[in-house]
């Protein structure tokens, strides 16, 4: 998840929009897997806010609408 994460970052510092876009999705995707296989509070749980940060955050600068009011 992590190097997912740091790929859709670098992709949408280089203006690949929709490489980004998808990146981020798998990143919290991948996350999303290794929190439900992995220990209570573990650090799969840290990698998760990490990716859904950045995939907010990416949607808010990049998709307004989706982002809400």
């Amino acid at each position: 998840a992590e190097s997912r994460l740091y790929a859709a970052n670098e992709a949408a510092s280089a203006g690949r929009y929709a490489e980004a876009r998808d990146g981020y999705r798998e990143a919290v995707a991948a996350a999303r897997r290794a929190v439900a296989l992995g220990p209570p509070g573990g650090p799969a749980r840290a990698t998760l806010v990490s990716c859904l940060v950045g995939h907010g955050f990416f949607t808010m600068q990049v998709d307004r609408a989706a982002a809400g009011p």
